[in-house]
């Protein structure tokens, strides 16, 4: 094999691993967001759990703001349900 056969080869083995490298980045990231994303969904609607089972105990809504992190707005749409 020349040299330039085997630098070919060598690109090519880099190209390959590199290649790798890039799929195994984007999945971890997109696995990443999944994550977060779940997890802010999963905490919003704990939040709103727990707002309800407030109202359903008669708190006032300034308590349940500060308990829940939930707006004025949230919190009544949750009353409605």
């Amino acid at each position: 094999m020349t040299i330039w056969g085997n630098s070919r080869n060598r690109y090519i083995q880099y190209l390959e691993e590199k290649h790798e490298r890039d799929t195994l980045s984007v999945i971890t990231s997109a696995e990443r967001r999944g994550e977060a994303k779940g997890l802010a969904k999963g905490l919003a609607k704990g939040k709103a759990e727990i707002a309800k089972n407030l109202l359903s105990l008669g708190v006032d809504y300034e308590t349940i703001i500060k308990a829940t992190g939930l707006s004025v707005t949230e919190i009544e749409s949750l009353r409605d349900k």
